[in-house]
């Protein structure tokens, strides 16, 4: 029992004896009185003693789902790059072309480019290293005209660089065959003459479009020259190798492109 209540309690009954007091019920009530006082104060204390109930955590919104992620794409795979090789003609091999611009002693100047196109693939082995339709670089090295009949006419050329698939590469080539068309001075008629020709320091070895020799002399300028000297006639008639007429050119040199394969 609270002390606070019990010692009340007890002063009262010990007045109520000593008084002689002669009601037995007010004591029984009071009594009961401070009985229940007493047990509400012992229920305040006791729920003021237990710890604070724990706060119960909000029920969580449902969160709205979340639609699955698309797995990151890939970048496409990247064709592998194409397979490039050393391919070579070699010395000696016999390359058919066709001459894109006229040459002629009669127009033709020293340091003039002209170009030929290759009319036949090229092979090495089974494969094709410069394939028709691939162009030659040549240049004039030197023009010797006929002054007088008798005495020839000579063009002396050279090839520095062939075009293969855009790419350049040097190349060392002589004439091996042209044929010219001759023109006479003293008619309008027209004829056409096939040149076999084989160079030679300071010499033609090969025919005279227009004469009877088989060889001449040329002169020093056109000896000295690089290049193959092409006859093409005398001081009576004009000869031309005309735009479009096939040439054979010979390698003197190994030529090495790299190709697709």
């Amino acid at each position: 029992m609270n002390a606070r209540k019990f010692f009340p309690l007890l002063t009262a009954v010990v007045l109520f004896t000593a008084c002689g007091g002669d009601d037995q019920a007010d004591l029984d009530r009071e009594m009961d009185l401070a009985l229940a006082e007493d047990s509400l104060a012992e229920l305040a204390d006791t729920v003021a003693e237990q710890p604070p109930a724990q706060q119960q955590p909000q029920a969580q919104r449902p969160q709205a789902q979340q639609p699955a992620r698309q797995p990151a794409r890939q970048p496409a795979a990247q064709p592998a790059g194409p397979q490039m090789r050393e391919m070579t003609v070699s010395t000696g091999t016999a390359m058919r072309v066709t001459l894109d611009q006229q040459l002629s002693t009669k127009t033709s100047q020293v340091g003039d480019l002209f170009t030929t196109t290759v009319a036949s693939d090229v092979m090495d082995g089974d494969h094709v290293a410069i394939p028709a339709g691939s162009q030659i670089r040549g240049r004039v090295t030197a023009v010797q005209k006929s002054g007088q009949p008798g005495e020839a006419a000579v063009l002396k050329i050279a090839f520095d660089e062939a075009t293969v698939d855009g790419e350049t590469y040097p190349v060392q080539l002589t004439v091996a065959e042209a044929t010219p068309t001759v023109e006479s001075r003293e008619s309008t008629g027209k004829k056409v003459g096939k040149i076999g020709i084989g160079a030679a320091a300071g010499a033609i070895l090969g025919q005279v479009i227009g004469g009877d020799a088989k060889s001449t002399i040329i002169g020093g300028a056109i000896g000295a020259a690089a290049g193959t000297a092409i006859v093409l006639g005398t001081a009576d008639a004009d000869a031309v190798l005309a735009e479009g007429s096939p040439m054979t050119l010979t390698v003197d040199a190994p030529i090495t492109v790299r190709r697709e394969v």
